[in-house]
């Protein structure tokens, strides 16, 4: 039942917890020197950081926007009883796929992680069966459980080791906030425009999100050489002096 199965995870929830408080793993590499310089709260804040923590809320809302969506789509093809079987071949994608993506030798960036999960969600628009359904979104769950754990890995390359407990628990927030604004719109477009346009509006949200912070890191990126190559040419030399 849903009450019993409710009661059971949230169970492991509360023992999960209870471990990790009786083990207490450092989130700190002791061997490694925290060369930071000393400054405010805030001082870990950067462009970069703020990039991955928007990642992690994209990447909320399409995980709550498809969890919502599986459920509509299956109750309107009348297999409401096979909603859980769905959620697992999902899931069993995201599985798979974390799995191997902790084997790679170079990470992927989480923002093509992000554009990867948004793009394969908009196809789950068009299943017609439990069948097509529970594939397509194997598919899509390849990207889930990569997009966390490279914000993850990402976030912490990112945020001097004194500041890795506070930047982690900003990401808890930033996805909590992804979790919290998906079914409120995801919901009124299903009610509205049905459950199709449901994956629709999600899959979008994550891949124009992924875009957008993909043009971001190219602008950048390109600013960033414009002044090096200012600094390099010298305060007194025109920007076409090197090619004389």
């Amino acid at each position: 039942s849903t009450r019993g199965a409710l009661l059971v995870f949230a169970m492991l929830s509360v023992v999960g917890a209870l471990a990790l408080t009786i083990a207490n793993p450092s989130i700190i590499d002791q061997h490694l020197s925290d060369d930071a310089p000393a400054g405010h709260r805030f001082s870990w804040v950067n462009v970069r950081v703020l990039g991955i923590l928007l990642a992690v809320m994209g990447c909320g809302f399409v995980l709550a926007g498809t969890d919502l969506g599986v459920v509509a789509g299956l109750r309107d093809l009348g297999r409401p009883g096979l909603i859980g079987v769905v959620l697992a071949t999902w899931g069993l994608g995201s599985a798979a796929a974390g799995l191997a993506y902790g084997a790679l030798y170079r990470p992927i960036p989480v923002t093509w992680l992000l554009v990867g999960l948004g793009a394969t969600t908009i196809p789950v628009m068009f299943a017609n069966s439990v069948w097509t359904f529970a594939a397509i979104l194997m598919v899509a769950g390849i990207f889930c459980a990569p997009t966390l754990v490279a914000a993850v890995d990402q976030l912490q390359q990112a945020v001097p080791p004194r500041f890795r407990g506070q930047a982690m628990g900003w990401q808890g927030t930033a996805i909590t906030i992804g979790n919290a604004s998906a079914p409120p719109l995801v919901g009124w477009t299903i009610d509205h425009q049905g459950w199709r346009t449901g994956f629709l509006v999600t899959g979008a949200a994550g891949l124009v999100a992924g875009l957008l912070l993909l043009v971001a890191i190219a602008v950048r990126r390109h600013q960033l050489r414009r002044r090096r190559g200012a600094v390099t040419l010298g305060p007194d030399l025109p920007p076409d002096a090197a090619s004389s």
